[in-house]
């Protein structure tokens, strides 16, 4: 709808090559641009939802997955343009309430033992807002997560302090022994290094704040 700056697609698939299984779907997406966008000539979205979306990824061997055609055409289409390099006005952009739910993701691991399944399910994420440029609009969405992964429930609450003329927002991260090898073999772009040892710890904390001037 050109006269509210509103996109909305509904019953969205896409399909795997030579065949019917959807590889991506979703019941709905629904962009709603800001009439600033074009003031501050910058991408700017007062709200994106995105309901039921679905994803099936399946491991077929090391680094190999039902997506891996997609992933070397890209590669393939970005090695044969020539590399231009531009300097001008990086690209601008604020998305604001970002409300994913419903959301399922099947993971198939054909190269185990067991030929193990994987799923998430009932997953709802909300993020109040992602740029590199300052807008504020009148609401926002508190950040959380939530999700099952095989029947586990999962779930997690950011912290949003919202001002007048000011929005501030932090999350905390924290990881420990992560096995490298393990996640070297299910990266789905080919790795120029062969990783057969290694941890990783991680502790962050991220704070990020916007405001209009």
């Amino acid at each position: 709808n050109p006269f509210i700056l509103k996109l909305e697609i509904n019953g969205f698939v896409l399909s795997e090559q030579q065949s019917a299984a959807p590889f991506i779907a979703f019941d709905r997406l629904l962009l709603s641009l800001s009439g600033q966008s074009l003031l501050r000539r910058a991408l700017i979205l007062d709200r994106l939802e995105l309901d039921a979306p679905f994803v099936n990824i399946e491991l077929l061997g090391e680094q190999l997955f039902n997506f891996s055609d997609f992933v070397a055409m890209a590669l393939a289409n970005d090695e044969a343009e020539p590399k231009v390099k531009e300097e001008g006005r990086p690209f601008h952009f604020s998305l604001n309430n970002i409300v994913i739910s419903d959301g399922r993701v099947d993971f198939f691991d054909e190269t185990s033992k067991t030929k193990a399944r994987h799923r998430i399910d009932e997953l709802y994420l909300s993020v109040p807002f992602i740029g590199n440029i300052p807008y504020l609009v009148s609401e926002y969405v508190q950040p959380q997560l939530r999700l099952l992964i095989n029947d586990a429930e999962m779930a997690a609450t950011g912290q949003l302090l919202p001002f007048h003329d000011s929005l501030e927002t932090r999350v905390a991260l924290k990881l420990q022994a992560v096995d490298l090898p393990f996640y070297a073999t299910h990266s789905p772009i080919p790795l120029p290094v062969r990783v057969e040892r290694g941890e990783l710890d991680l502790e962050l904390d991220l704070a990020y704040r916007v405001s209009r001037t």
